[in-house]
Order: C-alpha cells, then structure tokens, then sequence
C-alpha cells in the first residue's frame, strides 16, 4: 500500500534528520495535536563562545507527572542499555510519537507547552525526542573516571557540536530534560573560552573544567522537568551504587530555516517542501 505524503514526510524525516540509532520498531505514532502558542518573540540566532561570558539558569518547569512510567524497561534486546532519537514533528504536523515511547506524552507535552508560551517562533521549530536509559555505574568521580559513561558526559560541557559552537554557529536550541534518577548539575556561571576558539574543539571541556567554580554548581530536583537553552554548561552526576536511570530530552530547535536547508540532504528538504504545501 502507498504511503500518504504526511507518511512519506515522516519516513523521509526518521531516515534523514535523526542522529541517533534507533532500537524499536518504528511502524506504529500517536499523534498529538498541538495548539497556537499565545505569543511569539524573536529569534535569538546562532550561539558561540561569546555566549558564555552570560550566565545561564536552568528553569524547573514542573514535575513528572507519573515517574512510575518512566521505569518501565525499554531495553528490548537485552544489551544493558537504550537510547533512540525521532524527530517528532512541527507545528505544522502536530507531533507524531512513537507508540511504544507513549509513556512519555505528558512529559512532552509540558515541555512543548512551556516552549509555544516562551520560546522563539515556533512555527519556525523542529521538535526532537531522545529517550535514553542505563545502569549507570556508582562511585565514579569526576577526575578519573570521565569516559566510563559517555565521552565528555562528566565533565562540563554543553549540547552542541564543539566545533560549530567554538565559530559561533551553533543553533540556540531550547532543551527539556528529565529523568527518574540521577540529576543533572548545572554550573550557573560564566565562562571564557574565546581565547581558544583556534584550539581543536576537543579542548573545550578541559577548558571549562579549568574555569569552574564550585559554588556555582547547582543540582536540579529529581523526577522534574528542567528547562535550558544551548550554551547552558552542565555535566552528570555521580550515584554512590549502580542506578537505573531514565532520561528524555526533548528539544524544540530554531535553526533558520535557510541556514538548516543549506546543510540537509535533499530528500529532506523535498519533504518539508510538500508539507509547506498543505498536501494531505
């Protein structure tokens, strides 16, 4: 059977746009409809090291509304670990979820709502999903132990590729994050690592790890949605025993479309050509 061009839109977006490997099936969404956000402001554009002479605070926006659900076990083949990544839609389209993911729709929908009120034009947005969940190790420390997780996970560092940030063309995507177990640490600070915007993109954490004040550490709650713009600094936090742990992060970006066009495949484009096109 054919696919309509709305499924041949979201099939040509899952293959193209998402960065992730994906682990379950991907033939089954939920849509959820979406409302007009209440007001738009500006775009903020791209972000660099300039960016982080401003300090930054996290915003807890509320709580999980059932964090039993997030213990739920998505680990399907068994390897000890999950994460997948979908790019959930635009405004245009409504978000599409993938049903097996539809635990989290509440989650989703608080941080979608808090960015139509308070972000920048949505109309303008993309919306991606990561759902990650892993035993992470207990009695790690933050000098020796940086790469047991995640490269650069425990460490300060932020969400976006090093290189674009460090030539200040990184987008200024507006994130949502929560997680059962486990909080993130903040460092509500400013940073200055233009004198090294020439030095491999690599150095970037080290380089921010030299500037940290630890009185400028701050732990958001557990089991709360935290909201934070790129280039907000942060790293993970370390459990005294193995934990399970669940993190979403739900990610409304803004890059301008032009730009964003410039670097995608072609396919993805054409797709979002047809949606622009009001095609059913």
């Amino acid at each position: 059977m054919s696919m309509t061009i709305k499924e041949q839109f979201f099939d040509t977006v899952l293959r193209s746009y998402d960065h992730y490997m994906i682990k379950l099936p991907m033939e089954s969404y939920t849509h959820i409809p979406l409302q007009t956000p209440d007001h738009l402001i500006e775009h903020p554009g791209f972000v660099g090291a300039d960016n982080l002479l401003q300090v930054y605070r996290p915003r807890v926006i509320a709580p999980i509304s059932d964090i039993s659900l997030f213990e739920q076990n998505l680990d399907i083949d068994k390897t000890g670990a999950f994460q997948a990544a979908f790019t959930l839609g635009r405004f245009d389209t409504g978000l599409y979820v993938p049903s097996h993911l539809i635990q989290f729709k509440k989650s989703i929908l608080t941080a979608t709502g808090d960015f139509m009120n308070f972000g920048p034009p949505f109309k303008e947005a993309w919306c991606n999903l990561v759902v990650t969940q892993t035993l992470t190790p207990g009695g790690m420390n933050v000098s020796n132990d940086t790469k047991i997780v995640r490269e650069t996970g425990y460490i300060p560092h932020i969400d976006a590729d090093a290189r674009d940030f460090m030539k200040g063309k990184s987008s200024n995507d507006s994130r949502y994050v929560a997680s059962n177990k486990i909080s993130t640490l903040f460092y509500e600070q400013s940073f200055d690592v233009r004198p090294y915007k020439d030095e491999p993109a690599e150095t970037l954490g080290i380089h921010l790890q030299e500037q940290v004040n630890p009185e400028a550490i701050t732990r958001y709650p557990e089991g709360h949605i935290v909201n934070f713009d790129i280039p907000q600094v942060h790293r993970g936090s370390f459990p005294d025993e193995d934990t399970d742990r669940t993190l979403i992060e739900v990610t409304w970006t803004t890059t301008p479309f032009q730009d964003w066009r410039e670097t995608s495949s072609p396919e993805l484009v054409k797709a979002v050509d047809l949606l622009s096109m009001n095609v059913k």
